[in-house]
């Protein structure tokens, strides 16, 4: 039996026993801050790194959605989750006199805790997210479609999911890009 010259490094490195080198910012981090061994969950870029290179997570809060009108519109804001208990809120006003489609995604990093968003109108539950998509760039996705009815305030409460992992109190926050779509039925 003949080898291809091209095998021959492909059977050395099964004999020795090589593995594939794992560098720094290589990886994005895994659910509940995972990195491959040697390496640790960067709280800035979401990438696994060195352990001299972590740095501790930061955030920044977005503007407030702003109102929506009869016309259809994208609304975008972003934010932070600091404690497994923490939310933020955000409200959405429905034009006088028409009925809207609203659609939401809320994305974040799969590295730190789960998120999801509940909308309610008043005290009544009216939406919620559920996981859509696959895990894209480090970042997972929930999601929800409501129909809003005209000259109403929604609310929507964006915090932990529901028994989403805090890796016992050190992953217990995550950031997140909100995009809420509206269009006329």
């Amino acid at each position: 039996m003949k080898l291809s010259l091209a095998l021959v490094p492909v059977v050395l490195a099964a004999l020795t026993g090589c593995a594939a080198e794992i560098t720094s910012d290589s990886y994005y981090c895994g659910p509940a801050e995972a990195c491959p061994p040697d390496l640790e969950c960067d709280g800035v870029t979401n990438l696994c790194v060195a352990p001299a290179n972590v740095m501790t997570f930061t955030c920044e809060e977005g503007p407030p959605l702003g109102a929506a009108t009869c016309d259809p519109a994208s609304l975008q804001s972003h934010g932070c989750i600091l404690t497994p208990d923490g939310a933020d809120h955000y409200t959405i006003a429905t034009g006088a006199g028409c009925t809207m489609s609203v659609s939401m995604t809320l994305t974040f990093p799969v590295a730190f805790m789960p998120l999801g968003a509940t909308i309610k109108d008043g005290d009544t539950v009216v939406a919620t997210t559920t996981p859509c998509g696959e895990i894209h760039n480090g970042a997972w996705a929930a999601c929800a479609t409501f129909s809003a009815a005209p000259n109403k305030t929604y609310t929507l409460d964006v915090g932990a999911a529901t028994g989403a992992t805090t890796c016992g109190g050190t992953c217990g926050f995550n950031r997140f890009a909100l995009t809420v779509q509206v269009t006329r039925p």
